[in-house]
């Protein structure tokens, strides 16, 4: 089966979401599937691109077999309500094209996307449509505290 997987974090981030979804990712092509995932290069829980790392252009690499095209995306140095929101809007902005690019030309059976990012969820749900499979939303973690703290 075809998967792509859209999270915003992946391995080597070795905390919650990232792991989870290297995990799901390396699990799943130990099983036999074809896996492929759109994310943002490792920054969490520092808040800053891993050093050497290309932190605003689009590169592919494999991690434990698993062919991951990482997307540029603002980083805050000091992560508050607005900046935050800004954070998730930037990698929903530079994933989308991937993500439906995937959609059309590889064709995924599967497209999962693991929240936080809600902003990633339209895409998601287009590139599965433009590859005539299904979607899949995981909610990991919510942003929704990014907003409120925008807010107040």
């Amino acid at each position: 089966m075809r998967v792509l997987i859209v999270s915003m974090n992946m391995a080597p981030e070795l905390v919650g979401v990232g792991k989870y979804t290297g995990d799901l990712a390396s699990e799943l092509t130990k099983r036999g599937h074809d896996v492929r995932v759109v994310a943002a290069p490792p920054y969490y829980p520092d808040w800053q691109v891993e050093a050497g790392r290309p932190r605003w252009r689009w590169h592919k690499e494999i991690v434990d077999g698993v062919e991951v095209y990482r997307c540029p995306l603002y980083v805050p140095k000091r992560p508050s309500g607005l900046r935050r929101m800004l954070h998730l809007a930037s990698f929903a902005a530079s994933s989308a094209p991937v993500a439906l690019w995937l959609g059309y030309g590889w064709r995924p059976d599967t497209v999962i996307t693991v929240e936080p990012n809600l902003l990633t969820a339209p895409f998601a749900l287009a590139a599965a449509r433009l590859g005539g499979g299904c979607a899949w939303l995981h909610v990991q973690d919510f942003e929704v505290d990014a907003a409120f703290a925008w807010a107040w």
